[in-house]
């Protein structure tokens, strides 16, 4: 290396993981944010250390970013909660750093984290457990998978695939686990190092002074659930809350004002619908509230306001199913007759039931690399940032909650009324923000899915990605949302369509959001039954220049004429013609702008019965 090439600054990647895996081992949502919050904090504190040492952040832009803002200089009080730092990024570091610092940053943070859970809450039982302390350290020094590039800036752009070449040299060894695992990480062995299947007692027993220990600590003895026996790392996320204080150096809130705190699933689903109660039926919420207090739990979930006290009610007890099937300790000293009795006459005041799903939003950019290989890294860097910042704004104003939103892309958890609404302005302001850097072409795809709340979380997460991966982009060619029913007994209704298609006369997942309402009663399932059956297959689209199958036209008189059965009113048919107009664009397939179709498509009815669904299970406003 010459003098010259040894003076100038040099190009640094630096990723972070395991990433999916870590966050998606979520029981609970407030696991899902714990660990991409984790994730987030830690990717923050190696940027930092880059900083520290004479380096600059290149990708993301990271100068208004709130979190690595408090990483260093932690606020002391109340501070961010949204993780917006992506797990990897490139930096400019001068000659001679030394990469290392970004792993002992991470080590360390991390076991300052570590070490606040460990004498807080597993020092005190350790002793009932075998070698509970040998298996924390073993886990929590041998989880993070830290890796690096550094090198000459090639000038041309190169540098962006260092990292993936990199990750082909599989230097990560995670330890060797024995005994019983984690029931919510499974590759990890338990604490207490006791095997069940001949150390039972004993092991009930480590975990019923851990739970114990547990609740003194965080004053919630369901933070720890009677049917959990978690890892160190499990436990870490679970209780990072509790001890954020001193090893953070700030408590992570929403407002400023209070801890952070997440709805639990079934309170998510009824977020609308405790809207809807207080304000139609009063009376009757207020008998269900004085009940429902006795159980409890409320008011470890994000209240909506003074004023509904209905919102003080834990989520666990919202849905008749859940009243139903509650432990005893969900119950605490409510009773379950009366309990059941005082919802049955607050559903039948109001009208109607909560919905029992919720959404979780998906979003990705789309060829984020082409982009950066065509345009200033710095304009990339800074419409991603302007796009991030501007999410939890969006996802808050629906009632939704920001798990993640940083580089490009984003998940969120939103109540199914305005779901749909916010992944379609979501996509418009990712756009919005690159065209306002004069970058054309920038696209995102996402995946929503509605999910029962009875659906683990980890599964649906697994969908999401699915969704995105596989039918938004692979499958519909980019520039899409998809859409999915999941329930306790897999995919219902599955839709996906591109943004705004140019032959569409209206963008599909508008009209899907819109034709909730009129889809949801005038159009029974039995009409969507009769057309499947007497056409089946045979109602395909026919292309410019082929013989078989229908034109649009074609397809749409016939629609017409099933959904009349032999009405002749004018007014009458020129509903149905407008009905079936809308029922067409959602039953069509409309690719994104990365896929050509050439070849004949079905006609898709899962699109128009979707967005029925919709109309059905929200709750008006």
């Amino acid at each position: 290396m010459t003098g010259d090439s040894a003076e100038r600054p040099r190009i640094l990647h630096v990723t972070l993981g395991p990433v999916q895996g870590f966050v998606a081992e979520a029981r609970r949502t407030r696991d899902l944010w714990a660990g991409s919050f984790l994730l987030s904090w830690l990717a923050g504190q190696a940027m930092n250390a880059v900083m520290a040492n004479g380096g600059t952040i290149v990708l993301p832009a990271v100068a208004s970013d709130p979190l690595l803002a408090a990483i260093r200089q932690p606020p002391g009080g109340f501070g961010p909660a949204v993780g917006s730092l992506p797990n990897r990024f490139k930096a400019r570091v001068p000659a001679g750093f030394d990469p290392g610092v970004c792993r002992a940053a991470i080590d360390e943070a991390w076991r300052r984290l570590a070490e606040a859970v460990w004498h807080r809450v597993v020092a005190p039982v350790a002793g009932n457990g075998r070698d509970t302390a040998l298996i924390w350290q073993r886990q929590i020094e041998g989880f993070w998978d830290v890796a690096w590039v550094v090198g000459d800036d090639p000038g041309h752009g190169s540098d962006r695939a260092w990292l993936d070449r990199r990750k082909n040299w599989r230097s990560h060894r995670p330890p060797v686990e024995g005994g019983d695992h984690c029931t919510l990480m499974g590759d990890w062995q338990e604490l207490s190092g006791y095997v069940r299947a001949r150390e039972r007692t004993a092991q009930d027993a480590f975990w019923v002074a851990l739970r114990e220990r547990v609740s003194e600590e965080t004053g919630n003895p369901l933070d720890l659930d009677a049917r959990e026996r978690l890892c160190a790392i499990a436990l870490v996320k679970r209780l990072i809350l509790t001890v954020a204080a001193e090893a953070i150096g700030w408590i992570p809130s929403w407002d400023q004002a209070q801890p952070v705190s997440w709805p639990s699933t079934p309170r998510l689903a009824a977020r609308a619908w405790l809207d809807l109660a207080w304000r139609r039926a009063p009376t009757e919420a207020e008998r269900f509230v004085a009940l429902a207090d006795k159980a409890g739990r409320g008011s470890m979930e994000p209240p909506l306001g003074p004023e509904n006290k209905l919102s003080r009610v834990g989520g666990h007890i919202l849905h008749r199913s859940g009243i139903e099937n509650a432990r005893p300790e969900e119950l605490g000293e409510a009773d379950r007759r009366s309990l059941l009795g005082a919802y049955d006459a607050l559903t039948e005041a109001v009208g109607r039931s909560p919905s029992p799903f919720y959404a979780l939003l998906l979003m990705d950019g789309d060829r984020v690399g082409k982009l950066l290989g065509d345009y200033d890294e710095r304009a990339i860097a800074a419409a991603l940032a302007a796009f991030a910042g501007g999410v939890e704004a969006t996802v808050r104003g629906a009632g939704g909650y920001t798990v993640y939103a940083g580089g490009d892309d984003l998940l969120a958890l939103l109540p199914i009324e305005r779901a749909l609404s916010v992944a379609t302005d979501l996509s418009r302001a990712y756009a919005t923000a690159f065209e306002e850097q004069r970058i054309t072409g920038a696209t995102a795809s996402a995946a929503l899915v509605l999910a029962h709340l009875h659906v683990p979380l980890r599964q649906v997460l697994r969908h999401a990605h699915e969704q995105l991966e596989e039918v938004a982009k692979d499958g519909n060619g980019r520039d899409s949302l998809a859409v999915c029913v999941l329930s306790q007994s897999g995919v219902l209704r599955q839709w996906v369509s591109a943004w705004s298609p140019d032959e569409a006369r209206r963008p599909p997942p508008e009209l899907m959001d819109a034709g909730a309402s009129v889809l949801g009663e005038p159009v029974s399932g039995r009409f969507f039954y009769k057309v499947r059956t007497t056409w089946g297959d045979l109602l395909a689209l026919r292309h410019a220049g082929e013989a078989e199958g229908f034109t649009v036209d074609e397809a749409r008189r016939i629609l017409v004429a099933e959904y009349l059965a032999g009405e002749t009113d004018a007014a009458a048919k020129a509903t149905a013609e407008t009905l079936i107009e809308d029922i067409l664009t959602l039953a069509r397939r409309w690719p994104g702008t990365g896929k050509e179709t050439t070849e004949p498509a079905a006609l898709n009815f899962d699109g128009p019965l979707l967005a029925r669904f919709l109309g059905q299970e929200r709750v008006p406003r």
